[in-house]
């Protein structure tokens, strides 16, 4: 097996992790987007129904105008003018939170539609060298999981169920002053309905095993006992943003640098010996993989520094790494910068639960994968 094809079956299998998960959360998406659509139009009913109820009374206003002509036909002085309706409480409340829902129920959609375009475009424009192709699956995988991918497909959870929570309490309000037979009912379903929710959404902080995880549940589980790591660890670290034609040429650049391909190389080489624990094709890919010069990576370096002292400013590192593949088709590498997870003195476990676990695929202690076949 050549290091080309060892690259692209460590790629693959990559790829394999990745795609459990965009799945997923596109399959999820479209669920809420849909959902979000439906409860829109469904809110959007009842406030031009409801919205009514803020407008000024017209047939009064009418009537007014009629008795200052009749005064004024008859020779008399006119009526002092009535004072303009004013609202009820009840139906600037039962407004605001229809508005509300509706307002929840729109921003939820609008996550859907760019969490959809975000996933379509974390698996396009890979490129086609194996190296490179492998460094920039896992150069994805860690800028997922450093701007929080996971939070945007939690916030359309969230905002839906505000959105249902401002209907519910808009109808209750709604029915609130017309028959107490009817309140009644309703606010015992609503009361139901809101221990459920509440229930549902608090019992995963208090027992490991219940299935009941939802993206409210990881945040109460948060927010209950993990709030100063959330803190500290909101802001993640500025990115060096450079100007560069493409997005794709960006990627390059930081991927084929030595130091952080390796590192994306040993990262990815981490993760599948602890996905595949005692498969014999991870440790013999690793092993073609290192084969490579010794000193091959200083010799990209030096060509690169006499590349740039050469070549005008505006040469991308995308050439300067093409323009070296054609001269070794072994790019650079540092063996012993390589550490074998196999004679590591930690234990696997230790090192591959940040990589296989996310907010929102949650395995037990003793399975790391669920495509692990």
């Amino acid at each position: 097996m050549s290091r080309e094809d060892a690259y692209r079956e460590a790629a693959s299998l990559l790829r394999q992790r990745d795609n459990d998960l965009i799945r997923a959360w596109a399959d999820q998406a479209d669920g809420l987007v849909t959902f979000a659509a439906l409860f829109s139009g469904v809110v959007t009913a009842f406030l031009v129904d409801s919205n009514a109820a803020l407008m000024p009374d017209q047939q009064a206003i009418m009537v007014d105008l009629l008795r200052q002509i009749s005064a004024q036909l008859a020779g008399q002085p006119p009526p002092a003018a009535t004072s303009p309706s004013r609202p009820s409480m009840s139906a600037v409340v039962q407004n605001a939170l229809l508005f509300a829902s509706l307002i929840c129920s729109l921003l939820s959609a609008g996550l859907g539609v760019f969490h959809k375009e975000w996933l379509r475009e974390y698996n396009l424009y890979l490129p086609l060298d194996p190296q490179k192709l492998l460094r920039a699956i896992q150069h994805r995988y860690e800028g997922r999981e450093t701007f929080r991918m996971w939070f945007t497909i939690a916030s359309i959870s969230i905002f839906l169920q505000l959105g249902v929570a401002f209907f519910i309490g808009a109808t209750l309000v709604a029915v609130w002053p017309l028959f107490p037979i009817l309140r009644n009912m309703l606010g015992a379903f609503i009361v139901i309905w809101l221990l459920f929710w509440v229930g549902t959404a608090f019992m995963p902080t208090f027992a490991s095993n219940c299935p009941f995880k939802s993206p409210l549940a990881r945040f109460i589980f948060v927010g209950m006992h993990l709030l100063p790591h959330l803190a500290r660890s909101a802001f993640c670290r500025r990115p060096h943003w450079r100007l560069f034609p493409t997005l794709e040429d960006h990627e390059l650049q930081e991927i084929m640098e030595d130091k952080r391909g390796e590192r994306l190389e040993r990262a990815a080489f981490k993760y599948l010996h602890a996905a595949h624990q005692g498969d014999s094709r991870i440790t013999a890919l690793e092993r073609r993989v290192q084969t490579r010069p010794r000193n091959s990576a200083r010799e990209l370096r030096n060509e690169r520094n006499a590349r740039s002292q050469t070549t005008d400013s505006d040469t991308t590192a995308n050439d300067l790494v093409r323009n070296a593949s054609a001269d070794d088709p072994s790019l650079s590498g540092l063996p012993h910068l390589w550490t074998n997870p196999s004679v590591c003195t930690r234990e696997p476990e230790a090192f591959g639960k940040r990589d296989l676990h996310s907010p929102f695929r949650r395995d037990s202690a003793d399975t790391t994968s669920n495509w692990d076949d």
